[in-house]
C-alpha cells in the first residue's frame, strides 16, 4: 500500500483500489489497521485530494473513537482537508465535537480548539467571509473554550485583523 501510494497515481483504478483498501483499514476494529488508513488517506490526500474530501464523513467518525492517537490523525487529516467551501461544515462537526469531547482530556479539547482557530486563520482569514457566522456556531452553554474562541475571533474582526 505505501508503495502505492508514495508512486505516481496516474490511474484511477490504482486510486480506486487504495481508497478502497485504506476504507476497509479505518473501519477495521484494529486500531493499529485504522490507524494505518488514516494515515494512508493523509499521503494520498497529498496527490489525489478531491477523492479523499469524498471520505469526509468516514474520518470525521473517527473523531468519536476511544484512542486518541486515532481522535489526533483524524483532525490533522480532516484539517488538511479544508477549503472554503467545506469550511463551515467542517467547523461546525469540530465545534459539536468540542462539546462532547471528554472534558477531563484539556490537552485534547485545547488541540481541537487550535485546529479550528488554525482552520479560521488560514491565509489571514480568506476562508471566513461572514464572522457572525463564525461567531453564532457557537452555543450559549458551549464551554469555556468556545466562548474563548468565540472572543478571540471577535477580538481579531474587531481590530481589524481580518
Amino acid at each position: 500500500m505505501n508503495t502505492l501510494l508514495c508512486g505516481e497515481l496516474r490511474s484511477k483504478t490504482v486510486v480506486k483500489l487504495c481508497l478502497e483498501k485504506l476504507r476497509h483499514f479505518i473501519e477495521d476494529a484494529d486500531q493499529n489497521l485504522k490507524y494505518l488508513g488514516l494515515l494512508g488517506l493523509h499521503k494520498l490526500l497529498q496527490k489525489q485530494p478531491r477523492v479523499v474530501a469524498e471520505h469526509k464523513d468516514l474520518i470525521l467518525a473517527c473523531l468519536a473513537d476511544d484512542d486518541v492517537t486515532i481522535r489526533m490523525r483524524a483532525l490533522d487529516l480532516i484539517t488538511s482537508m479544508v477549503s472554503l467551501k467545506n469550511l463551515a461544515p467542517i467547523v461546525g462537526k469540530l465545534l459539536q465535537h468540542l462539546q462532547v469531547a471528554e472534558l477531563g482530556a484539556a490537552s485534547y479539547r485545547e488541540h481541537v480548539l487550535s485546529r479550528i482557530l488554525f482552520i479560521c486563520a488560514q491565509d489571514g482569514f480568506a476562508y471566513v467571509q461572514d464572522f457572525e457566522w463564525s461567531d453564532t456556531r457557537q452555543g450559549s452553554d458551549s464551554g469555556h473554550a468556545d466562548l474563548r474562541f468565540t472572543r478571540l475571533l471577535t477580538r481579531l474582526h474587531l481590530c481589524g485583523c481580518c
